[in-house]
């Protein structure tokens, strides 16, 4: 149902450019002080690439904030038998929902169910060095970037 890749090292441009998936990219930030997260998802597919952004207010978490992310993301998905790769550098709970546990069980569980619901398939690629190359590829996508939708 799921596949879980963890790697520290890995070309990402070059797993995207050769990849047949629909790749969803996540980056988010958080302000424990007003409980305000922004989260930017980079959706690409083939020759196609989306930006979906937004700001969260009274959320808990970074990690919330991407997983919320995540899900609008795969709201916008119209294509049906394609896997879905979601790159973060930060495990979001897959492995815990697929255990009956994690933190965020239900936005997780909401995550597959509607993928599940499209007739995709879902595996991440979770990269922990890779921050640094993972936001300069969502700004390089995102024209508007200094103007997140609220």
């Amino acid at each position: 149902m799921h596949e879980i890749k963890r790697v520290n090292e890995i070309d990402i441009e070059n797993y995207i450019k050769n990849s047949n998936d629909i790749i969803i990219m996540v980056m988010s930030s958080y302000s424990q002080e007003d409980r305000r997260g922004t989260y930017t998802c980079l959706m690409l597919y083939q020759d196609h690439r989306k930006v979906i952004t937004n700001v969260l207010q009274d959320v808990s978490s970074a990690n919330l904030t991407m997983l919320l992310g995540v899900l609008e993301a795969v709201k916008h998905i119209n294509l049906t038998n394609i896997n879905v790769c979601i790159i973060s550098y930060i495990a979001l709970g897959f492995k815990g929902v697929e255990k009956g546990n994690g933190l965020y069980v239900n936005d997780v569980t909401a995550i597959l169910k509607e993928i599940a619901s499209q007739g995709n398939t879902l595996s991440s690629l979770v990269v922990p060095d890779g921050k640094e190359i993972i936001k300069r590829i969502i700004m390089e996508n995102n024209k508007d970037w200094a103007q997140p939708n609220q």
